[in-house]
């Protein structure tokens, strides 16, 4: 059971052509971080006011094809998305001594709902080749910043506002492991939807992208990637080859660079980066390591004293937490108890098991490949998980996971229109 726009008519071609437009507005305003950005450096308006944008342009897509809003409704991880705003509105209940922080975190998951849905709506009306080439052109000019902004301390985030961390890469993005997370979400979402022979290239793009980070979540995040893409066989043994030649190279010219840097510059700031090449070494504690015990400590207590219930939505957001847990999971405890948990082991399973599914698709290459890289996106965020808390706040994060869950909706690799062969979830063709 297949659907082909060109059956339907003229008149799909203008709302496949409105929908890619939309897909690419959208992809240069929250793949690059610019909301975010202009907001924390440039003191522009609050980042809240984008989310009009995708609330504009999927409405024409609604009224002209209700039935991509109805699939759309009936995927697994929309509803995921809807229970765990559901949920956090219970939960809202239990923060009556914080209130205007639970509802601003609760506030965080109907956007990221919303925007899940959104993304996955454009998605799905939108041209695959086009779609990709705009995500990849994200996943470029990320890498570029990353190095300019290593390269040219302060050019992207000026001395003196918070959040920026000099001499190692961020670009748009301000934080460094956000940053690194990106590159590896946009690589992994990317590898399916291109050429066998570019998926080598792809990943060390992944690599160089990440290396001026000093991201170890990025690193290892990376790393993890590149080692289940050769198991998952979403790239040939020559393209291994070249990894495992190339790698080290870039590796090597990014410890070149810093040596250089470190021996001709007294930059006060620089010290955290000779903090972090030390770990690279011996491993032992640093300043970033031991800040982010306190509040995994102080997190794990509130789930140890509210293991059922959790202590309410938003209570690790608040000041006795510092920067916050830095890890999905202890957030998720401290906040909901056993049911955070199960919330975000969900998340990771719904994706395992649609990559599963997939991945064992009779005769639909593309499918198998969609699928082990969704099993692959599955493995990259119950990893950085134990690195983040706010996975599940970031448009960017979104984007890419509404996209390749809707590419879990389509097959037909070989239709030569760059276009997507739209299949009802659950039927097999």
């Amino acid at each position: 059971m297949r659907y082909h726009p060109a059956e339907h008519g003229k008149s799909h071609v203008g709302l496949r052509t409105w929908a890619t437009g939309c897909a690419l507005l959208m992809a240069l305003v929250f793949l690059t971080n610019w909301p975010t950005y202009q907001y924390v450096v440039l003191g522009g308006i609050t980042p809240i006011w984008y989310y009009a944008l995708p609330a504009a342009v999927v409405l024409p897509i609604i009224f002209a094809k209700p039935e991509t809003f109805v699939r759309v409704c009936g995927e697994p991880l929309t509803w995921w998305f809807a229970f765990y705003v559901a949920s956090g509105a219970v939960w809202l209940l239990l923060s009556q001594g914080f209130m205007e922080d639970a509802s601003q975190q609760w506030r965080l998951r109907v956007l990221a709902l919303f925007f899940f849905f959104t993304t996955s709506l454009v998605a799905l009306e939108s041209r695959r080749l086009v779609l990709v080439l705009a995500v990849l052109s994200a996943l470029v000019l990320a890498s570029v910043f990353n190095w300019w902004d290593a390269l040219r301390p302060h050019f992207f985030v000026p001395l003196g506002i918070e959040g920026g961390a000099a001499g190692r890469g961020a670009g748009l993005f301000i934080n460094s492991n956000r940053a690194a997370a990106f590159v590896v979400a946009a690589t992994i979402t990317l590898l399916p939807l291109v050429p066998l022979h570019m998926r080598g290239v792809l990943l060390l793009l992944g690599f160089i992208g990440v290396a001026p980070t000093f991201s170890r979540s990025g690193l290892l995040c990376a790393g993890m990637t590149a080692m289940l893409a050769i198991a998952l066989k979403l790239i040939n043994r020559t393209q291994v080859l070249v990894l495992v030649l190339a790698i080290p190279l870039i590796a090597a010219g990014t410890a070149m660079y810093y040596d250089v840097l470190l021996s001709s510059s007294d930059d006060p700031n620089l010290n955290r980066i000779v903090q972090r090449l030390s770990w690279f070494h011996d491993m032992q504690s640093d300043d970033s390591i031991e800040d982010r015990i306190y509040p995994a400590i102080r997190a794990w207590e509130m789930f140890l004293d509210a293991p059922i219930t959790g202590k309410g939505v938003g209570v690790t957001s608040r000041p006795s937490l510092g920067d916050g847990t830095h890890n999905m999971y202890l957030l998720l405890m401290a906040e909901q108890g056993v049911v955070g948990l199960l919330l975000y082991l969900s998340l990771i399973g719904l994706l395992t098991w649609r990559g599963w599914t997939l991945s064992h698709e009779p005769g639909d290459p593309l499918a198998v490949d969609v699928g082990r890289a969704m099993l692959l996106y599955a493995a990259f965020i119950a990893v950085y998980g134990f690195f983040s808390h706010s996975i599940l706040e970031e448009p960017h994060g979104i984007f890419l996971m509404a996209f390749i869950t809707a590419a879990g909706f389509h097959n037909g690799i070989g239709s030569g229109r760059g276009e997507w062969i739209v299949r009802p979830y659950g039927v097999r063709t």
